[in-house]
């Protein structure tokens, strides 16, 4: 069936403020198509390819690529221009290497990386399934069956294999862990975890980090990542 009536573009006034693009060149800009990522704060893949890692000039040499299979995230091939790319997914192209997205500042942006067979996710959700298994609910849509599902936390991270889909490591949010803000003012900021403050009523938890040069920096709960078990200065 057509898709009559579909918005494919965004004016570029109106794109989500994560995207890193200049604002008053030329009008539209790609939509992204719906996906695991909340469309304010995710990019298309053209937009990461053309205007971000500018490995093409075109959006006609950027879908040239996705269709020979030079694009993968999380470690499945893509051949939709239009594909969400959001935090923490890694990204590789051809023989150009793996890139992971990390919101910096603001902006989500592409790191270099090394790591391109495992990935970070979040626990956004906890839920018993049928035979008393639990599922776990990930940041990016991603779902898992655990065995030992009591040790498991919303907040905590799992790193996964991108291939089999296992947990390789859980890293608990708790005091002392190395956590990363995704989110708010201060996104982009790493430190280690020095106390979870939960109010009482509807009031959200607020986390208080101390950065490598002693700084104390106060976000909410949610917005904190964690990326390892021990803070590293």
């Amino acid at each position: 069936m057509a898709s009559h009536g579909k918005k494919r573009h965004t004016k570029r006034i109106a794109a989500p403020k994560v995207i890193s693009i200049p604002r008053k060149k030329h009008i539209w800009i790609k939509s992204t198509t719906p996906g695991a990522h909340p469309k304010d704060n995710s990019l298309p893949l053209l937009v990461l390819l053309r205007d971000l890692l500018k490995i093409c000039s075109t959006a006609r040499e950027a879908k040239r690529l996705i269709i020979n299979g030079q694009v993968k995230i999380d470690g499945r091939q893509i051949k939709d221009i239009a594909f969400q790319v959001g935090l923490m997914d890694v990204v590789t192209l051809g023989g150009l290497g793996s890139f992971v997205i990390l919101n910096k500042s603001g902006k989500l942006l592409p790191f270099k990386t090394q790591h391109s067979d495992s990935k970070l996710c979040k626990v956004t959700g906890k839920h018993v399934v049928k035979n008393g298994k639990v599922q776990l609910a990930l940041h990016d849509g991603k779902t898992l069956m655990v065995i030992e599902g009591a040790k498991y936390s919303p907040g905590d991270t799992v790193k996964i294999s991108l291939e089999k889909h296992a947990i390789l490591e859980h890293l608990k949010l708790e005091k002392g862990s190395t956590c990363y803000v995704f989110k708010g003012r201060h996104a982009g900021a790493t430190g280690k975890l020095v106390e979870v403050k939960v109010f009482s009523g509807i009031t959200p938890s607020n986390a208080i980090i101390s950065d490598e040069n002693g700084h104390e920096v106060i976000t909410l709960k949610d917005y904190v990542f964690v990326v390892d078990k021990q803070f590293k200065a």
